[in-house]
């Protein structure tokens, strides 16, 4: 039976991507996603990844007009796009969120055109690994799923002017095109979410990493992934937030080429860009005056190096 035929008919087949292998049904199959939650085991809180061959499909799932344009800007590529939608299906749909993959990959495309509707996916993994073979094997009739793709997508979801990074995999952050990546701890998630909303009011686009509630987490993971992402330029500039800062201050400043300065107040904020070119702002959400938030994001933001002798000294910070 041929692949259109089997998908047709409500069932699961595996299918290569641009990434890891999948596991693809219709996306309106209810009992064929059910199956995979079961499968894979998977939390049922995500929303499931929908790939399309083209943009006219997001009108069939729902992607107001917005969100579709900014998806132009990912794909197709190497990223799964959380976005808002209207439609209604709870086992695709979570909290009103659809996740939208559209790849270059010609066979994938060209069977979901002749099928006529988007599919539903998950990987063909499970943390990593291979499905086990014996549910391959009892579930698909293959023994094995093999493929030289290792790296998933990376997954994104668009939000008021920025982005969170949900799992960063093979889509480049670069071609993101934000100022600012933006990391908390628990005790900085309140802080970060005040610092979104002050981006969103002046233009500014950001991009946050984490975290996305007030779940306890380790400082260093957060830290790393923003410090990691401004030493590679892929975002000029970071923002850290815990508890008093100094943690973060310590993680951040262990990467090569990342200068990250905590600061209290306005001034200190316009001495770290003025005169150590600091490409990292750390803050303390347990003992910022708020009222110095504005005034802080303010300076660091618009305060430019004033190079000459500081120039010196920092081309001295970088041997050591």
């Amino acid at each position: 039976m041929s692949i259109e035929k089997k998908l047709l008919q409500q069932k699961i087949v595996v299918l290569e991507t641009d990434t890891v292998p999948g596991l693809f049904t219709m996306y309106d199959n209810e009992r064929g996603i059910q199956k995979l939650q079961k499968i894979k085991k998977r939390d049922d809180s995500k929303p499931f990844q929908v790939f399309i061959s083209d943009f006219e499909q997001l009108k069939i799932l729902g992607v107001e007009k917005n969100d579709a344009r900014l998806l132009k800007k990912f794909l197709p590529g190497h990223f799964t796009v959380i976005v808002k939608t209207k439609f209604d299906l709870p086992f695709i749909v979570k909290d009103g969120k659809i996740g939208i993959r559209y790849i270059k990959n010609k066979r994938l495309n060209d069977l979901i055109k002749k099928i006529g509707k988007p599919l539903a996916a998950t990987s063909a993994d499970k943390n990593g690994k291979s499905l086990n073979n014996k549910i391959i094997k009892d579930i698909y009739g293959k023994k094995k799923i093999e493929s030289n793709a290792k790296i998933p997508s990376t997954i994104i979801e668009i939000c008021d002017n920025g982005y969170k990074l949900l799992r960063k995999g093979k889509g480049s952050i670069k071609g993101l095109d934000v100022e600012f990546a933006l990391g908390s701890d628990h005790a900085g998630f309140e802080l970060k979410e005040e610092i979104k909303k002050w981006f969103s009011s002046m233009k500014i686009r950001y991009l946050d990493v984490g975290v996305f509630n007030g779940n306890s987490v380790d400082y260093p993971d957060i830290a790393h992934s923003v410090a990691g992402t401004v030493q590679k330029k892929e975002i000029a500039y970071g923002i850290l937030i815990c508890g008093t800062g100094i943690g973060m201050s310590i993680s951040a400043n262990r990467f090569k080429g990342v200068r990250a300065a905590l600061c209290y107040c306005k001034e200190y904020a316009s001495l770290a860009r003025r005169h150590n070119n600091a490409n990292l702002l750390v803050l303390g959400g347990g003992f910022l005056d708020k009222k110095e938030l504005s005034p802080i994001l303010n300076a660091f933001v618009k305060t430019k190096f004033e190079g000459g002798r500081h120039l010196r000294r920092i081309r001295k910070i970088e041997k050591i």
